[in-house]
């Protein structure tokens, strides 16, 4: 799990706000342009140790043109998930919002795909 998800969901589990949502939001694409912006080796001085920029090619980019901004219903933050966090359980629950959330915009993806392909 990286890093900055494991903060924010600290920070929020401890906030003192006594009704908090966190809502599931997915941007599905419909209209994209892909195209090459810059050599690899170009972005070789941003991380030297990066190995996908010794190899030779050219960086993609992706621009949307248009897209489908999808939100789903509130995960509402309970006490039951603060009790769980402060309990020396923080880390189990982290994952396990987390984890809820991907999954919530997993199927919101799912379904927007089957929405655009008329499925």
């Amino acid at each position: 799990m990286a890093d900055d998800t494991v903060l924010f969901w600290s920070r929020n589990l401890r906030a003192s706000m006594e009704r908090l949502a966190i809502i599931p939001v997915a941007i599905a694409p419909t209209k994209e342009i892909i195209t090459s912006i810059a050599p690899f080796k170009l972005f070789q001085w941003l991380a030297p140790s990066e190995p996908l920029f010794h190899q030779p090619g050219w960086y993609p980019a992706i621009y949307y043109r248009q897209v489908h901004v999808i939100i789903e219903q509130p995960l509402w933050i309970t006490a039951k998930h603060r009790a769980s966090y402060r309990n020396s359980r923080s880390n189990t629950e982290v994952k396990r919002l987390t984890q809820t959330c991907h999954t919530e915009i997993a199927k919101l993806l799912q379904n927007s795909s089957m929405l655009s392909t008329g499925e």
